[in-house]
């Protein structure tokens, strides 16, 4: 019956297309939650770490104000914690495939070095602890990009498999309704094959 026929193949064809874009997909979707949930803590630790970074410079600014060198000098510590800090950051965006996010973790350590030695010495660096923030900043958006990219793509997927869920049953549905009509237009006691009209015996 070519009108249920042609509905069944219909369904089959949406059905191929949804398995389709799934396998195109997969590769990126399909992402453990672990990875997602790593990318989301290194996210909060580069914002801790920007935070830290922040409330140094302020600190140094007040310092350098009220002629304080000790105090200063005892920033030097603050700023090593947090170019340690910011190593292990790089690191971890490396091994999440984060690259632009590592490069300017980098830079935001060295940055920090020069910071830390110029501290040392009694001196303060905001121009050096501002490329720090800054960096940190290109990082944080490098990471947030990333984890939304592999959120969205997920839930892309999340999607599709749905559909394809709801798809599954019509198509069984069809099939059947196409197997009942199909018996329905069989004539009772007409064999199959047999010419219409066509009487036994007749030449």
């Amino acid at each position: 019956l070519p009108q249920e026929k042609a509905a069944l193949e219909k369904l089959a064809e949406a059905r191929e297309e949804l398995v389709e874009q799934i396998n195109e997909s997969q590769a990126v979707a399909e992402v453990p939650n672990d990875k997602i949930e790593a990318l989301q803590e290194l996210l909060e630790t580069v914002q801790e770490i920007k935070a830290g970074e922040e409330a140094l410079k302020a600190a140094a600014a007040e310092n350098e104000k009220a002629g304080d060198s000790g105090a200063l000098q005892e920033k030097a510590a603050d700023q090593a914690a947090l170019e340690a800090a910011t190593g292990e950051a790089a690191a971890e965006a490396a091994q999440q495939e984060v690259p632009e996010a590592a490069a300017a973790l980098a830079e935001a350590m060295a940055a920090m070095a020069e910071s830390g030695a110029k501290l040392a010495g009694t001196e303060n660096a905001p121009e050096a602890q501002q490329k720090a923030i800054d960096k940190l900043g290109e990082a944080e958006q490098a990471i947030a990009n990333e984890l939304a990219n592999l959120e969205a793509a997920a839930e892309e997927l999340a999607q599709i498999e749905e559909l394809l869920e709801k798809l599954e049953p019509l198509i069984e549905e069809q099939a059947a309704l196409n197997e009942t009509t199909a018996e329905a237009a069989t004539p009772e006691g007409s064999p199959e094959g047999s010419p219409e009209g066509s009487p036994e015996g007749s030449p």
